[in-house]
């Protein structure tokens, strides 16, 4: 059964090097699918390097489903053409949301998703606190076309509620920015000790911490 556990903003920041669709170039929209959600962006005239940043926004319901995004180009006498598509994964952005970051500071890094032929990303895609926000940058390189990247942010709003998170246990360090690295040995990482670390900077281990996230709504 599903449960609805809040709501991803998706910004859609630009497209690089998309395919040429007609003689003049491209008229490329996006759009996304998530279950039975379907959003899309506006169209931009002409321009095989669009700019968007716009944002659209998707619920989120467990057990988690991949994110479907499709380009197309606009076309006013016949079907839109496809211009590629492309999907991406958000189990490790929502680990960390649901993670209790108190005290860890502004840019660091909460865990890193690297490229691999199970996902359609471009480069290493960065999880980190900014602005005391969960974001995830995210470049994606689109499939069944000759060409074409799309950039995207992602973070989280919060839905009204209360949610347990037990004997939760990431598998991921942290990097705090431009800090020594040190080591805090897992058996005696509790949430305090982790916290002051945080303030001083280093890497460390999350383990077996129980901890409440409470949901306050807000745009």
């Amino acid at each position: 059964m599903e449960s609805v556990i809040g709501l991803l903003r998706i910004r859609i920041i630009r497209g690089v090097n998309l395919a040429v669709r007609d003689t003049r170039g491209s008229d490329p929209y996006i759009v996304l699918r998530l279950g039975g959600q379907k959003l899309k962006t506006s169209t931009i005239k002409n321009n095989v390097n669009p700019e968007w940043n716009e944002d659209l926004t998707l619920s989120v319901s467990e057990p988690l489903q991949p994110i479907k995004l499709l380009v197309y180009d606009k076309d006013t006498f016949s079907s839109d053409d496809e211009m590629g598509d492309a999907e991406f994964d958000i189990h490790s952005f929502v680990d960390a949301v649901r993670m209790d970051l108190t005290g860890i500071p502004n840019g660091t890094i909460i865990t890193t998703v690297k490229p691999s032929r199970e996902n359609c990303l471009a480069v290493e895609s960065p999880i980190l606190k900014k602005d005391g926000k969960v974001i995830q940058d995210l470049v994606l390189r689109l499939r069944n076309v000759e060409s074409g990247e799309v950039e995207l942010q992602l973070s989280w709003v919060n839905i009204s509620g209360f949610k347990e998170v037990e004997n939760f246990e990431p598998s991921f360090f942290f990097h705090a920015p431009k800090q020594p690295e040190d080591f805090v040995n897992p058996a005696k990482s509790r949430i305090s000790e982790i916290q002051d670390l945080a303030r001083k900077g280093g890497i460390f281990r999350l383990r077996r911490i129980s901890f409440a996230v409470r949901f306050g709504f807000a745009f």
